[in-house]
């Protein structure tokens, strides 16, 4: 089942995370699999979108969503949202496109794209510039029933706001801070043990401030009406790495 990404004009939407389902992603030594996300969108603050004849209309918790599939083409599409009057309790909010689709950079902000297949790296290098929700890394590792030395996990070139270990689908602690590792010892059975590093994002890189070298951990409102007049190439978006850009250890001690 393929991820669905929420985006904007400026980003993804966080949803809710479910089940995580495995994706085709591979490598030697650790697979990457995605949270999928349920188009959970009761944290946008006011959407109102108008009945649209001809859309099929998906009522997700307080916001209103509508299929596009059979009316978009390739190339530019217009999309338009009008409301009938305004006033300080109707503001209009950007409007989200989900799907199952990459933002690649262009000359005018961003276009569209195929998702690529997620690897070791950067998620904003991927395809991924707006995501602000979590990628589960993970790898069988074996114990031999004589083995009574301790475990530990620990992550090496690495970007994000907290990882979460788990073993065997079981919480074992979180890593946050310097020297990035967590002994794993005690969650660990004889034989085969499944470990998982889940890299969880921030909403920087969704909700901006995007323009103008805005400083780094500093953001006030003043900091969302520097821009440019028009809409500037994807590249000068001011955006942060995450994600695991390297496979993860299990060193033993």
């Amino acid at each position: 089942m393929p991820l669905d990404d929420l985006v904007s004009v400026d980003g993804f939407l966080p949803g809710k995370t479910v089940e995580p389902k495995e994706r085709r992603d591979r490598t030697d030594q650790c697979r990457v699999v995605w949270y999928q996300w349920d188009n959970d969108l009761s944290n946008i603050p006011a959407i109102f979108l108008p009945p649209i004849p001809g859309l099929s209309k998906l009522g997700i918790n307080s916001a209103t969503a509508f299929d596009i599939s059979d009316h978009i083409i390739e190339g530019e599409n217009d999309i338009t949202l009008v409301a009938p009057r305004m006033d300080i309790h109707a503001e209009l909010e950007p409007i989200y496109l989900t799907g199952n689709f990459g933002v690649a950079e262009s000359q005018r902000g961003w276009v569209l794209t195929e998702l690529p297949e997620l690897k070791f790296g950067s998620w904003k290098d991927q395809l991924r510039p707006f995501y602000s929700g979590s990628v589960q890394y993970q790898k069988i590792f074996n114990l031999d029933d004589s083995d009574n030395r301790r475990y530990r996990v620990k992550l090496n070139a690495w970007q994000g706001t907290v990882a979460e270990i788990k073993v065997n689908n079981k919480k074992a602690g979180i890593i946050g801070w310097q020297p990035y590792e967590l002994d794993i010892t005690e969650s660990l059975n004889s034989g085969e043990n499944k470990v998982e590093v889940i890299v969880t994002g921030s909403l920087k890189n969704l909700l901006g401030p995007h323009h103008k070298n805005p400083t780094k951990g500093f953001v006030t409102p003043w900091s969302f009406f520097r821009a440019d007049q028009n809409q500037p190439p994807g590249n000068a978006y001011n955006l942060l790495d995450y994600g695991l850009m390297e496979d993860f250890d299990i060193l033993q001690y």
